[in-house]
């Protein structure tokens, strides 16, 4: 059901998202054969483009005639694209969306490298908008997203990271994306200032519950286009977690210690540790708060949005959601 309400989404704005991809290819194609290639080669490798599609959709719902939406598509995507590469190199990944991570496949400084040029590219494209508030937005989501990642960075291994902290990188690192691509489409609309912020607070809600079930997903599911375990191979502590250490005995308290904060793995200890998580019900705590924000992301929707047109396909993709979590 969560899929489909995805792709009623998408064939909402099917033409629009083509004209994304294609600006987003043909400006791939206008450089350096490398950057093509490895540009390519990472924005084609799948992804469920929900950033974008959320800009295009909010532009939909708020009737908007102009072709801004499709340039802030483009420019969001080269963004996230770009963060992707970024983080596969500081994280030493081998897989993205199920391919061999760039890095691994051209080096890491292609990777950072043509990384680069895709945050180059999607301030032009921010620019072309001729939108100062427009810019001014992304602009300041560059930085809060640079920082989350900073932050996320310093507590690498910190098994005393509290739910309220990993809130705050999740916000930063993957929320505040998805609420500028909502917020976007407000301003280019002519919205008034309680629906833009409206539409934001909707983005942010929704991302950070998209992030924690995937957060939750990587102990659990191997349809991710990741590896299994990738947080917890690179020390990464999540949710599962956090809410595994505040309630696991003694003795499982120091096997999650010599896991994260010493990063002494033998074979075999990943599956202990999903035992552990699946025998306090772990999974289940996590998706209530995955729900929590779900369900704000949902009073938001049904106090600003549920009367304009069109608000059937916004409502998919809370839909979509909503039933990951449940």
């Amino acid at each position: 059901m969560s899929i489909l309400s995805l792709d009623r989404a998408h064939e909402s704005v099917e033409k629009d998202l083509s004209s994304v991809d294609r600006l987003i290819f043909d400006t791939l194609s206008e450089h350096d054969k490398s950057i093509e290639v490895i540009g390519n080669y990472v924005i084609s490798a799948g992804g469920k483009r929900i950033r974008p599609l959320l800009n295009m959709v909010f532009a939909q719902v708020f009737c908007y005639k102009g072709d801004s939406h499709i340039k802030i598509g483009a420019a969001i995507e080269f963004f996230h694209t770009a963060t992707l590469l970024h983080d596969d190199v500081i994280d030493e990944s081998n897989i993205r969306r199920g391919k061999e991570a760039a890095h691994k496949k051209w080096t890491n400084k292609y990777a950072i490298l043509v990384g680069d040029f895709l945050f180059s590219q999607a301030f032009r494209l921010m620019i072309a908008t001729r939108s100062i508030e427009v810019l001014n937005i992304l602009s300041k989501a560059a930085a809060i997203i640079s920082e989350g990642e900073v932050k996320q960075l310093n507590n690498l291994r910190n098994i005393e990271l509290d739910q309220s902290e990993y809130i705050d990188v999740i916000q930063s690192k993957t929320a505040e994306l998805f609420a500028v691509a909502c917020e976007t489409a407000a301003v280019i609309s002519d919205q008034n200032k309680d629906m833009q912020q409206a539409a934001y607070g909707f983005g942010i809600n929704l991302g950070i519950s998209f992030q924690i079930m995937d957060d939750i997903l990587d102990y659990t599911s191997e349809n991710l286009g990741k590896e299994l375990g990738k947080d917890y191979e690179e020390g990464k502590v999540t949710l599962p977690i956090i809410l595994l250490n505040k309630v696991c005995d003694i003795g499982e308290k120091e096997f999650i210690k010599r896991l994260f904060k010493d990063d002494e793995k033998n074979e075999g200890d990943f599956q202990l540790l999903v035992k552990c998580i699946e025998k306090y019900d772990i999974f289940n705590e996590s998706k209530k708060v995955a729900f929590l924000y779900s369900n704000k992301a949902e009073e938001i929707f049904n106090k600003h949005f549920i009367t304009l047109d069109k608000q059937e396909i916004l409502r998919s993709i809370l839909s979509y959601q909503i039933n990951r979590v449940s």
